[in-house]
């Protein structure tokens, strides 16, 4: 019974929230295609099955988030409320149900999830442009250090590179792809890790802080010469 009532619940989600739902779906497809990219017929299971789990999992997830977001509008505890400040400024403060009520806008608006996924591409586009100068670096640099302190490899490494023919080229070209993507993907983590953030914005927490900010000074009495449109301005 739980099973059919979660299920009843997800599929209410997703006729609620449509445009949430089908954005999903498609970053799904996209994930699932990006590590699975099909080869031929028998591939397009796993990937279905594969793109169904990931959509359902963060349905799930939006789903769970969106009942307690709702339960705490409805439960309208005024004694609970929050501090809002703008630049260290207190603006003034909220209840849990105003901030949750915000917290559901933004969350549950296709337009944040349109905005999240083109700071992704955004981010994306930046990665492969470094990696455009990092790789190349990478293969002058270790050409280098091979050359000062193993001649020898280095050599007999030119001398292999010199016997390639375009057919063997050809049949190993997946297998260098492979290991290209792999070294990619290695070095942005290992940038990102290293604090580089390619541009990346969290569109969702930008969003909440001014949906958050606008409704507490909107709300707060004006204090001498600091009016609310002032404040605001400030931020």
């Amino acid at each position: 019974m739980k099973i059919i009532e979660a299920w009843k619940a997800l599929n209410a989600f997703q006729g609620k929230y449509r445009h949430i739902a089908a954005l999903v779906w498609l970053f799904a497809l996209t994930m699932s295609a990006i590590w699975l990219f099909p080869r031929q017929w028998a591939d397009i299971p796993l990937l279905a099955i594969v793109m169904i789990g990931i959509a359902y999992v963060l349905l799930i997830e939006l789903s769970r988030y969106e009942a307690a977001l709702s339960k705490r509008i409805d439960a309208g505890d005024e004694a609970l409320t929050w501090q809002v400040g703008v630049n260290g400024v207190a603006a003034g403060t909220l209840s849990d149900a105003a901030y949750a009520a915000g917290r559901r806008r933004v969350f549950f608006d296709a337009r944040t999830y349109v905005a999240q996924l083109f700071n992704f591409g955004n981010v994306l586009s930046r990665a492969v442009d470094s990696l455009f100068v990092a790789i190349p670096l990478g293969v002058f640099w270790c050409g280098l250090v091979c050359f000062a302190f193993a001649p020898d490899t280095f050599a007999s490494i030119l001398a292999e590179l010199q016997k390639v023919t375009p057919a063997q080229i050809v049949s190993g070209a997946p297998s260098i792809l492979r290991t290209l993507v792999v070294i990619s993907i290695s070095m942005i983590a290992v940038s990102i890790m290293m604090g580089k953030s390619f541009g990346f914005i969290n569109r969702f927490d930008q969003a909440s802080n001014e949906a958050i900010r606008r409704a507490a000074l909107l709300a707060a009495p004006p204090r001498g010469m600091f009016s609310c449109s002032a404040l605001w301005t400030a931020r």
